[in-house]
């Protein structure tokens, strides 16, 4: 989650040449200040009438779960296993907004990213915000990561969020500024064994 930008290059270069493929994401990291940018933004814009904002929980339903994460999907996104988003297995928020059949068109999430007993205890991974086609340009992921900001910082005791985003996507990147979730001099280095994974 913390590599240097400065030595990432470097890094997956040594992984390809091992046979692994590589990928790296932007890594972008917002504290108090996204906390009070969070605060003013959801003083200012209500959620849409129309719509109802739920937590995914030990009651929701499979398919809602399944729906969320199609959702995400949809936008390229890589949804938590479904016991981490029900909030069931570490600290953490998955929120979504449904319209009137009960499907969901927006949602958000954090979650703790590391042990209650590390110096990073009060860092929580922040993201997946995920928007149906059709609700797009409403701010609603928006207003979703802006509640789980707040709900993270005050009842879970997180002090920073962060989160990873590509390079090329500037529309993610200029939504997290927003709200004060930005760019670092980290990127998030990722690895994978595609010839292990073909056999599992």
């Amino acid at each position: 989650f913390y590599c240097p930008k400065s030595g990432s290059d470097a890094l997956l270069e040594e992984l390809e040449a091992k046979g692994l493929r590589s990928a790296q994401s932007q890594y972008h990291r917002g504290g108090q200040a996204a906390y009070e940018a969070s605060k003013a933004l959801l003083s200012s814009r209500p959620i849409p009438k129309k719509l109802d904002i739920i937590r995914l929980g030990a009651t929701t339903p499979k398919a809602l779960i399944k729906a969320t994460v199609e959702l995400c999907q949809t936008c390229e996104l890589t949804a938590m296993p479904g016991e981490i988003m029900r909030g069931s297995v570490i600290p953490g928020i998955n929120l979504i907004a449904i319209d009137s059949s009960g499907m969901p068109v927006a949602t958000a999430s954090s979650y703790a990213m590391h042990s209650p007993n590390t110096p990073r205890a009060t860092e929580a991974f922040w993201g997946a915000l995920a928007t149906r086609e059709d609700y797009r340009g409403q701010g609603l992921a928006g207003l979703l990561g802006a509640m789980a900001i707040e709900y993270m910082w005050e009842n879970n005791g997180m002090r920073a969020f962060n989160t990873g985003i590509k390079a090329e996507n500037l529309a993610s990147q200029s939504a997290c500024a927003k709200l004060g979730v930005l760019n670092t001099d980290w990127v998030t280095a990722f690895c994978f064994d595609d010839e292990r994974l073909a056999t599992t």
